[in-house]
This record gives C-alpha cells, sequence and structure tokens, in this order.
C-alpha cells in the first residue's frame, strides 16, 4: 500500500463501518491482500491504544464522516 500510514485509516475505516470483507476491501485498494487488509486494521488499533493523538485523529475524521449528508 506504498506509504503505510496514508491508506491505514480508509482501510480501518471501510472495516468497521461497512459490511465488506477484507478481500473486497483490500480490491477497492488496488489488489491489496486480504491479509494486508487484516493486519493494516490490527496494526492501527495496535498504534490508537498506544497514541491518543492517533485516537483522536481517527475519532475526529468519523465524527465529521458522520455529518455526511448523501
Amino acid at each position: 500500500m506504498g506509504d503505510p500510514s496514508a491508506g491505514s485509516p480508509a482501510v480501518y475505516l471501510a472495516r468497521k463501518h461497512t459490511t465488506l470483507t477484507n478481500p473486497e476491501i483490500g480490491a477497492y485498494f488496488g489488489n491489496v491482500t486480504f491479509s494486508a487488509v487484516a493486519k493494516t486494521v490490527s496494526r492501527l488499533r495496535a498504534r490508537m491504544k498506544e497514541d491518543r493523538i492517533v485516537q483522536q485523529t481517527l475519532q475526529k475524521l468519523e465524527e465529521d464522516l458522520s455529518t455526511v449528508k448523501g
């Protein structure tokens, strides 16, 4: 996925807020393997536990996305 931090939030949010499977998310993000999707989500969850800034940033992103009408 190139820069691992660039797509991580999008992959995490896709996994958390959709019914898409890891292979489907991987296909959407450029043929990333299902195991890479799982690892990306796992690593970001761990990072959120360790880094309050990362956790707050993702929470803010989720809040902002929840107000999008469409």
